[in-house]
């Protein structure tokens, strides 16, 4: 087995810090913080589903550690099932450079040597070198995270909350001169987005759509979303829960443009119609006041929902959620065309709650 050379300078700083923060997840802010100013460790371990904001911290402190003319000799990239010669490269000093970085993809399938190789750079801890190790979600069932999550804090990149969303999105627009209205960031936090290489992707489309403007405001916003996947299951919801039955009917087409799985669509109005129902609840209980703690929406859907659920029976919500039921049912058994059931759920819904505005 490869021996660290023993010329490795020590960080006496960063031995302190992973005897106090052992199993201790770091928040994703504070690690931006620290490498804002300039801090860089020697070794970070990125977990979670969000593989975009991984990847910017990564590239974050690529950045900060190695100048573009460093990067040739001093970053390599290594995959966990293919990582042959790791242990000779955590060994190995910087070339003509004053920092070294490696990293790890996949690490969570690091093991036998390259696993004890990364726990003698870890306790060596150098200051002339950075180790990444960029996994997944957290498997406490996998070895390397038993023997890693003793030693290192974690970076947790899972989706945000919508304040450390909103911040986000800010940080993100800065690059580009530009910074979101009030009322744009409520519409886009509003949206269920799968990723959040989904919203970044959005985001950088609004930058193109504004040109030399410097603010992205709603009209923005929703002008995009006319060609947008997500924006459209947010105009499907949006549309049924208004009783807009042409509107229903064009959001599903486009959907399925958009190749759209059905069940997706039936999970969304399926959340729509439950969320709707624990308001209608909240109203008829009279304790609306509890209601925006108990449903855990955002203020802008919270807003719509409720002007929704004011409008609609209890009946037509619970009618509702048992025709998605036996909507779902259909396709699974094979009983009716995905599309096909879909598009008479939607109508038939849209239908049920416009006819009930109209009482």
């Amino acid at each position: 087995m490869t021996q660290f050379n023993n010329s490795y300078p020590l960080n006496p700083e960063y031995l302190v810090i992973l005897k106090r923060e052992v199993l201790k997840q770091m928040d994703y802010a504070a690690f931006k913080r620290e490498i804002d100013k300039g801090k860089i460790r020697p070794v970070y371990l990125f977990t979670g589903e969000e593989d975009f904001l991984a990847e910017t911290g990564v590239q974050a402190i690529i950045n900060k550690a190695l100048r573009p003319d460093d990067r040739s000799l001093n970053l390599v990239v290594f995959y966990g099932k293919d990582a042959k010669g790791l242990s000779e490269t955590l060994n190995s000093l910087p070339i003509f450079a004053d920092h070294r970085v490696t990293v790890v993809r996949q690490a969570q399938d690091l093991k036998d040597k390259n696993l004890i190789a990364v726990l003698m750079f870890i306790k060596a801890s150098p200051t002339d070198s950075t180790l990444i190790l960029w996994t997944g979600k957290i498997d406490k069932r996998r070895s390397f995270f038993k023997e890693i999550s003793k030693k290192i804090d974690p970076i947790n990149c899972n989706m945000m909350k919508s304040g450390q969303l909103t911040n986000w999105m800010r940080e993100y627009l800065i690059k580009w001169d530009k910074r979101l209205e009030h009322d744009a960031v409520d519409k886009l936090l509003s949206i269920n987005w799968p990723s959040l290489r989904e919203l970044a992707g959005e985001l950088e489309r609004l930058t193109l759509l504004v040109g030399d403007v410097s603010t992205i405001r709603l009209k923005d916003v929703e002008e995009l979303g006319e060609v947008s996947f997500e924006f459209e299951r947010w105009a499907l919801t949006d549309a049924i829960g208004s009783g807009n039955i042409k509107a229903a009917q064009q959001a599903v087409k486009n959907l399925q443009y958009w190749s759209t799985k059905p069940t997706q669509i039936i999970g969304d109005l399926y959340r729509m119609f439950h969320k709707l129902w624990q308001l209608n609840w909240y109203f008829r209980k009279r304790k609306l006041n509890q209601a925006k703690d108990a449903v855990g929406l955002h203020p802008y859907v919270f807003k719509k929902y409720v002007e929704y659920a004011r409008k609609i029976n209890h009946r037509i919500l619970e009618d509702g959620i048992l025709r998605l039921y036996e909507a779902d049912l259909n396709i699974k058994r094979g009983l009716r065309q995905d599309w096909q059931e879909v598009t008479i759920l939607v109508l038939e819904l849209a239908h049920s709650i416009s006819r009930g505005f109209r009482r």
